[in-house]
């Protein structure tokens, strides 16, 4: 699967967890098995943790490094350049807030 199309499966994720309580309770208590309905790739044996930021403390994963053999030099550029890298994070932002 292409980066652009895992970044926007994972996106449609998080909408719809904004937007339904119930989803979000289901993904955070099955996370692979809601992801993988939802068209987002998992590691093969590697565990899923869902956190959720809130005004009082904000989490940063890093991901792992990409792996040539999965990625091209152009979908590596297009993935440092899409603004991911350099976006401010803001404690609280979320749907209903539009700082974001």
């Amino acid at each position: 699967m292409l980066v652009q199309e895992q970044q926007r499966n994972l996106g449609k994720v998080i909408a719809k967890a904004w937007a339904d309580p119930a989803f979000k309770e289901r993904l955070k208590g099955n996370p692979k098995k809601v992801l993988t309905e939802m068209g987002v790739e998992t590691t093969e044996g590697a565990g899923v943790e869902v956190v959720e930021n809130t005004a009082e403390k904000t989490y940063l994963t890093l991901p792992m490094p990409p792996s040539r053999e999965f990625l091209s030099y152009e979908e590596i550029d297009m993935v440092s350049s899409s603004g991911l890298a350099s976006a401010e994070i803001t404690p609280g932002c979320g749907p209903t807030n539009n700082c974001c």
